[in-house]
């Protein structure tokens, strides 16, 4: 809506045609609507004392490093000469500790063993998580998944153990994330 164009519509397809024809300079104006509740699930489990309010999640980020290496091959009398991504290194980092692994020759064997260790790594940290919630948070979790079981709760309880469900297990898994990686 503009000072001299007050066309207003309800459909994406109205709007930009109109676009396409209004000369006027648009001003877009919105106003949010919040329907039910705007919850704060980590709130409401730090208010219940399911967890403590220093809790944080624990992140881990890794880095693979490969290098470019050269391959030629011949097919149908012509020789192609192309190259492919191999990983040379793995880092590994948290709050309080750096593993790095270097790929000990160009074999494939060794490209499995660097791999394999980053991956034992990696899931012994998410044992440890694990191991380090609070036990509470557990207890907690399996109450609820109980009640959900066993009791009739009503649509407002069950929405709401369905989200600190949800929350949980986000809680459950150790995050790690690539450095420069797409997901």
């Amino acid at each position: 809506m503009t000072p001299t164009c007050f066309f207003s519509c309800d459909t994406q397809y109205r709007l930009a045609r109109h676009e396409a024809s209004c000369t006027d300079t648009t001003v877009i104006k919105f106003t949010e609507r919040i329907y039910g509740q705007n919850a704060d699930t980590r709130k409401e489990l730090i208010d219940l004392g399911v967890i403590p309010r220093s809790f944080k999640r624990s992140v881990v980020a890794y880095d693979i490093e490969s290098i470019m290496v050269p391959q030629q091959f011949q097919l149908a009398g012509n020789t192609y000469h192309h190259g492919y991504q191999s990983p040379l290194s793995i880092a590994l980092a948290g709050k309080g500790f750096t593993d790095f692994w270097l790929r000990k020759d160009m074999s494939e064997d060794a490209i499995s063993s660097m791999v394999q260790k980053f991956l034992i790594r990696l899931e012994c940290l998410a044992n440890q998580y694990y191991n380090s919630l609070p036990s509470g948070l557990k207890a907690y979790y399996d109450a609820i998944k109980t009640e959900l079981k066993t009791e009739k709760p009503s649509v407002h309880r069950k929405s709401q153990i369905y989200s600190h469900m949800r929350y949980i297990k986000g809680l459950f898994r150790l995050t790690a994330m690539g450095f420069n990686s797409q997901v």
